[in-house]
């Protein structure tokens, strides 16, 4: 189903996945972007809802791959 459903109250949407892509598109714009801080937020925000979810599928790997990739970004920003 399109993340952007719940948003919008389509019933069977899953709201825990429709926040956990905002958040992770968030972290991924924020670390582009240098914003350090927003970027730990919504990171942190995002573990804890990955942790969440129980099942896992295709959409939750690549979420999972993508949150895992700006955590590697954000402990090499911070040594600078």
């Amino acid at each position: 189903m399109d993340p952007a459903a719940a948003l919008w109250g389509i019933p069977g949407a899953n709201l825990r996945r429709t926040l956990l892509a905002a958040l992770v598109q968030g972290e991924v714009t924020a670390a582009a972007a240098g914003d350090i801080d927003a970027a730990v937020v919504a990171h942190d925000a995002a573990g804890r809802l990955l942790a969440m979810i129980a099942d896992s599928d295709d959409s939750t790997a690549a979420v999972q791959a993508a949150h895992a990739a700006v955590g590697k970004l954000l402990r090499a920003m911070k040594r600078r």
